[in-house]
């Protein structure tokens, strides 16, 4: 297959698993506060094509193993297109393919960081200004899913209705699962860590031969 033509199905595949990515994130922040409108009786009845739950209880309980699955494919999906981009990168640095700023652009990590480092050339106020602005925002979108679950879990184990068991087996495959989610980032971190030292050692060694 031509070299072009995988780098072409790649990039696409990068879109389309950043798009999904982009849509799980999302529903971290859109699942509390369906959560909330539940727990507090605002919503009584729960209605779908296929079914309809009026017991309000059930689902709630059902939160944390959901959460959990949420937060695991965000890591599978931030592996996934971290190693594409890897192999994008190699594509562009043997075959004069001029895209890595369009690449960038597909991650809202990058987006800020550029929109940062262009701030920052204009000085110290600049820099502070990102910081301020940028910085609570990172900080709350990391932190805030990690709390709403530990919430979750605890308000399972304190559960003391008629839907018990239910709230105990969604509570230990919820951990079961967010421990999974743990190993596996931790995993992917030093894969990629690797990763990156071979790659920096092959191009070093181009660079050295004759």
């Amino acid at each position: 297959m031509d070299k072009n033509k995988i780098y072409e199905l790649l990039y696409n595949k990068s879109e389309i698993l950043q798009k999904r990515l982009n849509r799980i994130f999302l529903f971290l922040f859109v699942f509390p506060l369906i959560y909330f409108l539940l727990d507090n009786s605002f919503v009584s009845e729960v209605k779908t094509p296929l079914i309809s739950i009026d017991q309000t209880e059930i689902i709630l309980l059902t939160f944390p193993i959901v959460y959990a699955i949420l937060l695991l494919l965000i890591v599978i999906l931030s592996d996934r297109i971290t190693d594409i981009k890897e192999e994008l990168d190699e594509f562009e640095s043997h075959n004069n393919l001029v895209t890595k700023r369009v690449m960038k652009l597909l991650s809202p990590v990058s987006t800020v960081a550029d929109f940062a480092n262009k701030v920052n050339s204009k000085g110290f106020f600049g820099c502070l200004g990102v910081l301020l602005i940028y910085a609570p925002i990172i900080i709350f979108c990391l932190i805030f899913p990690f709390v709403f679950f530990g919430f979750t879990i605890y308000d399972n184990f304190t559960y003391a209705g008629e839907f018990k068991e239910l709230a105990v087996w969604s509570s230990i495959l919820a951990l079961w699962t967010f421990i999974a989610t743990i190993v596996k980032l931790i995993t992917a971190i030093k894969e990629n860590q690797i990763s990156r030292a071979n790659t920096t050692a092959n191009n070093g060694n181009r660079c050295t031969s004759p």
